[in-house]
């Protein structure tokens, strides 16, 4: 994407999807640019779009639960889920350690110069990290 004369590109962290997508609504109700959420991982992988609830008997793999992997073939992916499942927050050797979880939802937001601070401080006000 070639950024317009006046046009600035902001990326923003989030811990939890429920700040990124009220950071996201006020950035769109405003109209102050386009603005996109996406989810992040440290391996590549699709988010996970499945139910992990062990308490159901929906958790069908370990790293569904840490790292958001359950949609990955387990049997066409067998490699990607050895190397994820080597991860400390996945084996359960996370002290002192960031989870997969922590800052992994990104706003992206294309605006005008002059809209930057209003759009920060929403992202601020949000728990946003730009």
């Amino acid at each position: 994407m070639k950024l317009e004369r006046g046009e600035i590109s902001l990326l923003a962290n989030f811990s939890n999807s429920n700040d990124a997508e009220r950071a996201l609504k006020e950035i769109k109700t405003k109209d102050l640019g386009a603005a996109q959420l996406d989810r992040t991982s440290l391996y590549g992988v699709t988010s996970d779009t499945e139910l992990n609830n062990p308490i159901a008997g929906q958790a069908d793999t370990n790293t569904g639960l840490t790292l958001y992997s359950a949609d990955r073939d387990q049997w066409q992916d067998l490699d990607a889920r050895i190397l994820m499942n080597a991860d400390p927050s996945a084996g359960g050797m996370s002290a002192n350690r960031n989870f997969i979880g922590d800052k992994s939802f990104l706003l992206t937001v294309v605006t005008k110069e002059q809209n930057v601070n209003q759009i920060k401080d929403i992202i601020e006000k949000h728990g946003g990290k730009v």
